[in-house]
């Protein structure tokens, strides 16, 4: 922005687009070169966003959810060629093996061919993985074998950019690694995840949903306390939208105020009052959580494993197994 290259920014998620716009906003002032005339727009399928035929070639920085950018390439070529050499910026990179992120990135000559010193691609994410092997090839095939400014973990938390856990083993009595036939295994074994089949059979463990609950009951901590005392404001990564509605039905049960957040949240207003309130959709229920004026207790299953940002937040409770270190890393991220 400083030498003023545009900017396109590549999204999966609304929510992802309005963060990196409202860091921009704010930090503009640390500019080598004020811009007071910087044009930024967010463009996706959310009602609240620009359309794609708003984009023009004055716009100095564009964040565009990929899934409208790649209904739009007409309009992303002729920004493009307005635009000269530009920035393209993927978020979440370890999304870019995917058909729709690849042909956004043909487009703009970022695959497939010779593009010197025109178009600049950097990828952001802090796992710069995939479960699937063969993906991970692609991945260094787009952005070359080195990360850049990817400290380890440790440091993160010595530089109090993450927190630092205290990790607490939950016994539920339950085990389904016997239970496990050749294909289940082989699918754990290379991919780190369980199969469907596992883990609705860990769901239908009734009673596993209680032992979460009273466990978070009996160590709760009184408002105003140190965080040291136990829990408060929770997240819980459930096995699926069945298991989500289970947990946030016991939790309520428990007189604690639990919502839900899930791809289909249809299934959830079942029941979407508490003492009064009535909040139907995930970014509601999300802004009140962070907030402090929500729920205390937000359920989901993949939703927020990325891209969130809540300080007020201290614990976390893993009721979805995993042996996938990308996923186990994202979910307590």
């Amino acid at each position: 922005v400083d030498r003023h290259i545009p900017v396109l920014w590549l999204a999966h998620r609304a929510r992802l687009l309005e963060q990196a716009c409202e860091s921009l906003r704010s930090s503009t002032a640390f500019l080598r070169h004020r811009r007071d005339d910087l044009r930024v727009r967010v463009i996706s399928g959310a009602g609240n966003h620009g359309h794609p035929t708003t984009a023009g070639p004055g716009d100095d920085v564009i964040f565009w959810g990929i899934q409208s950018a790649v209904r739009h390439i007409d309009r992303i070529e002729a920004w493009r060629s307005a635009a000269g050499e530009v920035l393209v910026v993927v978020d979440e990179a370890h999304h870019a093996v995917a058909a729709s992120y690849r042909k956004v990135l043909r487009s703009l000559h970022l695959i497939g061919h010779d593009n010197p010193d025109r178009a600049h691609l950097l990828g952001l994410t802090a796992t710069p993985t995939r479960t699937n092997p063969a993906e991970i090839g692609q991945l260094e095939k787009l952005f070359g074998s080195t990360f850049y400014g990817n400290p380890s973990v440790a440091r993160l938390i010595t530089d109090r950019i993450l927190a630092r856990p205290r990790i607490e083993r939950l016994e539920t009595q339950i085990e389904i690694e016997g239970e496990l036939d050749e294909t289940e295994q082989a699918a754990l074994k290379r991919f780190g995840v369980y199969g469907e089949r596992t883990l609705r059979r860990l769901y239908e463990q009734t009673g596993r949903d209680k032992v979460i609950v009273e466990h978070y009951v009996s160590h709760r901590r009184a408002e105003g306390e140190p965080i040291e005392a136990g829990p408060r404001k929770a997240l819980v990564f459930a096995i699926d939208t069945m298991n989500a509605m289970s947990l946030r039905r016991e939790f309520r049960d428990h007189g604690i105020w639990a919502e839900a957040i899930v791809q289909n949240n249809r299934g959830l207003t079942e029941d979407p009052t508490w003492n009064g309130e009535h909040i139907r959709t995930n970014d509601e229920v999300l802004d009140r959580f962070i907030r402090g004026d929500g729920p205390d207790i937000l359920i989901t299953v993949i939703l927020l494993t990325e891209g969130v940002d809540i300080p007020n937040l201290d614990t976390v409770y893993l009721a979805r197994p995993t042996n996938s270190r990308s996923l186990f890393n994202q979910m307590v991220g």
